[in-house]
């Protein structure tokens, strides 16, 4: 059984405030903001700024993404996180066991995804048991965030709870 992984679009000014508040960064990958609601199959999909995989399985994930151009689930770059952030206190250093990590991915990264997304079939990348179709469900969701999110030119946070 996995987990649940979440992805967040972030503006260029909004990972720049998540590098230096861990509180806010929570704030951004816990928060679903309005509008996110809507179906990923709808045209109002790339509005949306949150994606999660739920039954997340890091080994199928990087084995779907083996031949992109970026490292999708295990980048370079990391920023904390603070899940206390309702708490409105600073967390004593004593009691850091809410505190995790987001990995960044930048614009640049994101468009490299995209393209790489944009030519790419999922029969290329999956050679399972074809009885898996929330798999084929989740990469085509997964596609159509990433695509929206090039378009717009930001950024992204991802995060494994």
């Amino acid at each position: 059984m996995g987990v649940t992984a979440t992805f967040r679009s972030v503006t260029e000014q909004q990972m720049a405030r998540a590098r230096q508040d861990p509180s806010y960064a929570a704030h951004l990958l816990n928060e679903l903001p309005e509008g996110d609601e809507t179906p990923l199959d709808s045209s109002l999909s790339v509005r949306r700024t949150t994606f999660h995989i739920e039954r997340f399985s890091l080994d199928l994930w990087e084995s779907l993404v083996r031949d992109a151009p970026v490292n999708v689930f295990m980048g370079a770059d990391y920023l904390d996180l603070n899940w206390d952030y309702d708490e409105g206190d600073a967390l004593d250093d004593d009691e850091d066991d809410d505190r995790s990590q987001a990995m960044e991915l930048d614009s640049g990264l994101i468009a490299e995804l995209a393209d790489w997304l944009s030519s790419v079939r999922f029969e290329d990348v999956y050679d399972g048991p074809d009885e898996h179709d929330f798999i084929k469900d989740d990469f085509e969701e997964f596609r159509t965030f990433v695509l929206a999110v090039a378009e717009r030119g930001e950024g992204g946070l991802f995060h494994v709870a």
